[in-house]
C-alpha cells in the first residue's frame, strides 16, 4: 500500500489510486541488485542470483503505451521482453525526484558518473533501467505491475535517521 508521511514515527496506509507528489515511484531493473552500504545509501551492483521475472508483451505494450507511436517503440517492446525484469515501488519524500537523480538522465551519455545510468549504460536504447517521471505515471505503472494486496507497508529501521 502506498503511505503518506503523518509524523516521524507513523505511517499510514492509502488507497493504491491515491499518491501525493513526490510518494511513490516503479522501477523495472535490469540484473543488478541495491545493496545497502549505511543507513542512507545504497550501492549498485552485479547480482550473483539469478532473476526469473519476466514481463509479457502485452504488459510491456501497456507500460510503454505512451511511446507507441515512436520509431523505437516495437524495439523497445523487443528488448524489455528479452530477458529477465524486477519491479519494485519506492516509496518517500520526494521519492519521484530522488529516484530520477539516482537513475541518471535517460541518454546515459548525458548522465553522471555515480547515477546508475552514468556507471552501467552506453546507448540510449539500453539504459537498463525504468523510473516513473510523475507521481501520475507511478500511480498508473504501479497498478499494471502490482495487485494492491501485493504492496507491503512497513516502517524502515532506517526511518528514523532519514525523517524529521
Amino acid at each position: 500500500m502506498f503511505t503518506e508521511l503523518i509524523s516521524e514515527q507513523e505511517l499510514v496506509p492509502r488507497s493504491h489510486l491515491e499518491c501525493s507528489d513526490g510518494h511513490c515511484e516503479a522501477l523495472p531493473v535490469g540484473i543488478f541488485q541495491l545493496h545497502p552500504l549505511s543507513p542512507d545509501t545504497l550501492a549498485l551492483r552485479p547480482s550473483t542470483l539469478r532473476i526469473t521475472t519476466s514481463a509479457s508483451e502485452d504488459l510491456l505494450k501497456q507500460h510503454y503505451i505512451d511511446l507507441k507511436d515512436r520509431p523505437f517503440y516495437p524495439g523497445l517492446v523487443k528488448y524489455m521482453n528479452s530477458g529477465p525484469v524486477v519491479a519494485m515501488v519506492w516509496e518517500g519524500l520526494n521519492v519521484v525526484k530522488t529516484g530520477r537523480m539516482m537513475l541518471g538522465e535517460t541518454n546515459p551519455a548525458d548522465s553522471k558518473p555515480g547515477t546508475i545510468r552514468g556507471d552501467f549504460c552506453i546507448q540510449v536504447g539500453r539504459n537498463i533501467i525504468h523510473g516513473s517521471d510523475s507521481v501520475k505515471s507511478a500511480e498508473r505503472e504501479i497498478s499494471l505491475w502490482f495487485k494492491p494486496e501485493e504492496l507491503v507497508n512497513y516502517k524502515s529501521c532506517a526511518f528514523d535517521w532519514i525523517y524529521e
